[in-house]
């Protein structure tokens, strides 16, 4: 059965941009910044406030700094919950969030728009809880699957296509989660999924789908992290695929597949050095054979290990300095293959108008151009540049 909740033009409500804000000061929190780049050069970034409602920016073409932030209007989510931004094809985007009532929500945007379209609940499924974290996958031109996590725990999904809209929600075999994870997801050739989660005990589980049906869970080389924790999962190449946890004695861990594999290989200890078991690991391929992963240490700093087929890894070292961010996911894109751009929150005490004291959020950037290059000085997403980026 397909969904009644695709595109028609009698659901349509226009969100066009309101002009530029800041993100509202004075909030006890801020989302984990999410980034896509849905053509060369340009990089939309997302984010959901204090108060709940989804903000973004963007960096096109020739542009030095961030313009931005517009509110999406017509929809509110927990404070500072998470969002999930794809690109079906070029200039499309499509960005989903779990909103208060814990069903999950989007809303759309592509040049014809005028500006964002939505939101429309994607319904016939409740998330786990208003916490709840949706992922999105394009696995070929215009087709959208997204997963959840449910109120029993277990994992479902659904996809979009432009010809027939979403289609029922369905569960993927019978693997039994803590309820407060995320699914990983990542389609490494055109048509094919692969999907991981840890289940209750933190043992980590993959489940793929062939084109044709969903297979799995199966076990990934007895891996294992917190029941809580996530799995992340990148395909650097076609049908290759790696995935990295953070294991039960905090250091990062590696396990890969490719072809010709008796499933996955591993798993690999990347270092020494120890993180939070809670600590989300984002991962990216900025080029085929190229990873880099990043994770916010307990100071309170970003860090990152890179890989090549030539180096190996390149042990964890610290983005910057800086040491007054914000636990949470680090935000990356790779705009084109000599570029690598990364997202972290930070809130700083200030002295508004008033003479009271506040806390101001913001989203901290950096630029690096290649592996073997300097990260580009830290700046706020809406300030100027600062020294260090002369080829920015």
């Amino acid at each position: 059965m397909i969904g009644t909740l695709f595109f028609a033009a009698s659901l349509l409500v226009l969100a066009s941009f309101a002009s530029a804000t800041e993100i509202p000061p004075g909030a006890s929190c801020l989302g984990d910044p999410v980034a896509v780049s849905r053509s060369p050069n340009i990089t939309d970034l997302f984010v959901v406030g204090g108060d709940g409602y989804v903000y973004t920016a963007s960096m096109m073409p020739g542009d030095k700094t961030y313009g931005g932030w517009w509110n999406i209007p017509g929809f509110q989510a927990k404070p500072c919950a998470p969002i999930t931004a794809v690109s079906r094809s070029r200039d499309h985007l499509d960005i989903f969030a779990v909103g208060t009532n814990s069903h999950i929500y989007t809303a759309a945007w592509e040049p014809d728009f005028g500006g964002w379209r939505g939101w429309w609940q994607v319904s016939g499924f409740q998330a786990h809880d208003n916490s709840a974290v949706v992922t999105a996958v394009s696995r070929d031109t215009d087709k959208l699957d997204i997963f959840s996590v449910g109120t029993d725990s277990n994992v479902f999904t659904t996809g979009w296509q432009a010809e027939s809209g979403w289609a029922s929600w369905q569960k993927i075999g019978s693997l039994q989660t803590s309820g407060h994870t995320e699914v990983s997801v990542v389609s490494r050739s055109p048509g094919l999924i692969d999907i991981f989660a840890p289940d209750q005990n933190g043992n980590v589980y993959t489940a793929a789908w062939t084109g044709s049906s969903w297979a799995g869970w199966w076990a990934v080389a007895g891996g294992k992290t917190g029941p809580s924790s996530s799995v992340a999962a990148v395909s650097r190449s076609a049908n290759k695929l790696d995935v990295f946890v953070v294991g039960t004695d905090g250091r990062v861990w590696t396990a890969a597949w490719q072809p010709g594999f008796n499933g996955f290989q591993g798993w690999w200890s990347i270092g020494s050095a120890t993180f939070p078991v809670s600590a989300p690991i984002t991962a990216i391929s900025r080029a085929q054979d190229v990873l880099t992963i990043f994770i916010m240490g307990a100071d309170n700093r970003v860090y990152t290990a890179s890989w090549t087929a030539q180096t190996g890894w390149v042990n964890w070292q610290p983005v910057a300095g800086y040491h007054r961010l914000t636990q949470g996911q680090v935000g990356a894109v790779s705009m084109n293959n000599d570029r690598l751009d990364i997202f972290a929150k930070t809130g700083d005490s200030a002295i508004n108008s008033g003479g009271s004291w506040q806390t101001l959020w913001q989203i901290e950037t950096w630029v690096q151009k290649s592996e073997s290059a300097k990260w580009c000085d830290m700046f706020s997403v809406m300030t100027v540049e600062q020294g260090g980026c002369l080829w920015y």
